[in-house]
């Protein structure tokens, strides 16, 4: 008996945000902080409570990510850009998807190796803007969602369309480093409206004006993170693969702060942890068990 075709299996298409320093500085995480497109990406999908990274610091956490190991056992246990890299024998996530049948698309920023070929993706894009190495969210972020709409005309002419996998790297909300003036901090300029008296000052750190004004900047990135995560939510909304797609956004470790990135205290290793996939997850779903 012939198989009925609408029945037929359709492996899930998988995108993975990563953002860059973030910890869980998140509303849906009980920060005071606006971020409303990941708060509602958390109520339709579930949420990792106890969410924590393998390393406090950027490529070891990455490399954990791409290769399911720890640091110690993959071999990236340092910086990239001070001379680490992946080793070639590893199985990157890249390389598993394309094994599977799915093709496999890099956007914006990754931090596992110095050349971005080497990471067993079919497809590779330079987006890089200021030297290679900053990323503007919103341009990664429509570009992402612009590859939505090239995956459905390629689905109107094909028999067998392939499944996708989509992993999107943001800069944000690292501080960034002007090219121009060597300044190191955040960018004020998405950090309009932000009442210094109302931004989450952690209970470790000294409540400082100097501090406050410098969390109204990352405050304001964090905002801005969010809107790109947005844009790309709605591109996947609005397109016909909603349903079957799982959404996972994380990141590599804590904020940038005392006590975070680059210690082994909750602010360094604690992070976000959300997945969406309408057709299996249950929305609004915490999980509250330690995971990594």
């Amino acid at each position: 008996m012939a198989m009925d075709d609408s029945h037929q299996y359709q492996p899930p298409n998988v995108i993975v945000i990563v953002a860059h320093d973030l910890g869980d500085y998140l509303g849906c995480y009980g920060h005071t902080v606006n971020t409303p497109n990941l708060d509602r990406m958390a109520t339709q999908g579930v949420r990792f409570a106890n969410h924590f990274s393998t390393a406090s610091l950027c490529s070891p956490s990455r490399g954990s990510i791409i290769t399911g190991k720890y640091p110690h056992t993959n071999g990236l246990m340092g910086l990239c850009n001070l001379g680490w890299e992946l080793p070639i024998d590893n199985i990157t996530d890249a390389q598993r998807f394309a094994d599977a049948g799915y093709h496999t698309h890099p956007v914006g920023f990754q931090h596992e190796t110095k050349a971005n070929n080497s990471l067993g993706f079919q497809n590779n894009y330079d987006m890089s803007v200021k030297g290679g190495h900053n990323y503007a969210t919103d341009i990664v972020a429509e570009f992402a969602g612009d590859l939505l709409q090239t995956f459905a005309d390629e689905k109107e002419g094909s028999n067998e369309p392939q499944p996708f996998y989509i992993r999107m790297g943001m800069f944000s909300v690292h501080r960034a480093i002007s090219a121009m003036t060597g300044n190191y901090g955040y960018d004020f300029s998405h950090a309009n409206g932000i009442d210094e008296s109302k931004v989450d000052v952690m209970p470790q750190w000294k409540d400082t004006p100097q501090l406050r004004q410098d969390l109204t900047g990352f405050t304001g990135d964090v905002n801005n993170m969010d809107r790109g995560v947005g844009i790309l939510l709605d591109a996947l909304d609005k397109s016909e693969f909603a349903q079957n797609t799982i959404v996972v956004f994380t990141t590599d470790h804590g904020i940038q702060y005392p006590f975070g990135k680059c210690s082994l205290y909750d602010l360094g290793i604690r992070t976000a942890m959300i997945v969406r996939y309408p057709q299996r997850f249950n929305a609004g779903t915490v999980i509250d068990a330690i995971s990594s």
